[in-house]
């Protein structure tokens, strides 16, 4: 009886010995090996899709580099300069702003061997010529920006006082073009210059949007010479848009009708109901100064 008892425990301590000896043989052959197998088969998948992912980013990166070095400035920093200076004095002009200044600062290196080049700009005009300056300045297909605008009512005036720092980048690898692109973003391309009316409807600044030019909204803000043409550029403030008027054309302001019979330097001379008065640069219409009559 002992004796079967005994061959019955060393059966059942055999038994349980043959099982943990198989499953540490299993887990160590079988388990283990394929654990560490699909462990460096999931590590590997993640590898090549983190890679897969970094070269996506790195496609995109090509792309938006090759789009900016499309916005850009000009490689050469002195033609770049040179250019958007010109560029921004063309547009202040457009818009009509009086009394404009447009001064640039030194290119600056940036993160990512980027050349950064400050502008400022100086001006006096209505709302209704800000909102066309902000509405030709973001449609212009250029990589730049507006950093800071300040904006002063000049009471009484129904003007504004505007100044604005302009920041304009040069990316490497940009071409060395002689001239700035004259297509609008094509990001902006349904914007309409009627969109920017809310701005003048609004009349932030109580001073309104004026659409309805006097003598005194009439400045005479250039005289040109191409060597065969002097031309007067008087600038009409309410509307925001500029004539340029040659010897003999007639300028129509309100109730005021005139002809301008010469044109000098610095100078012009209007002539209106048989009287003649006299307009220099930087005056309005209103200031000119009566020309006395030949004896």
């Amino acid at each position: 009886m002992k004796t079967n008892r005994e061959r019955i425990l060393m059966i059942g301590a055999g038994a349980i010995a043959f099982f943990y000896c198989g499953d540490w043989a299993y887990q160590s052959f079988v388990a283990t090996p394929l654990q560490s197998r699909q462990d460096r088969i999931d590590r590997l998948t993640s590898d090549v899709e983190s890679r897969e992912a970094e070269l996506r980013r790195s496609r995109r990166a090509i792309d938006s580099l090759s789009v900016w070095q499309a916005k850009s400035l000009p490689s050469d920093s002195l033609r770049a300069r040179s250019i958007y200076q010109n560029w921004l004095l063309e547009v202040v002009g457009r818009v009509g702003l009086v009394g404009c200044t447009v001064d640039s600062a030194d290119p600056v290196r940036r993160q990512g061997d980027l050349q950064a080049i400050s502008f400022s700009v100086r001006g006096r005009g209505t709302l209704k010529q800000l909102a066309k300056l902000l509405y030709e300045f973001y449609r212009a297909n250029h990589l730049h920006q507006i950093q800071s605008l300040t904006v002063t009512p000049l009471v009484g005036q129904g003007t504004l006082d505007l100044s604005l720092a302009v920041e304009a980048l040069i990316v490497p690898g940009a071409e060395p073009k002689e001239a700035l692109d004259r297509n609008p973003d094509p990001q902006w391309m349904s914007v309409r210059l009627a969109d920017y009316d809310a701005i003048v409807r609004r009349d932030l600044f109580g001073i309104g949007g004026g659409d309805t030019d006097t003598i005194d909204d009439v400045f005479l803000t250039a005289v040109t010479d191409d060597g065969r043409k002097r031309q007067a550029w008087f600038t009409l403030r309410a509307q925001g848009k500029t004539l340029r008027l040659g010897k003999g054309e007639s300028i129509a302001v309100g109730d005021f009708q005139g002809r301008v019979v010469d044109i000098d330097a610095a100078d012009v001379v209007i002539e209106a109901q048989g009287e003649r008065w006299l307009m220099s640069l930087g005056e309005n219409l209103a200031g000119a100064a009566a020309v006395p009559p030949e004896s």
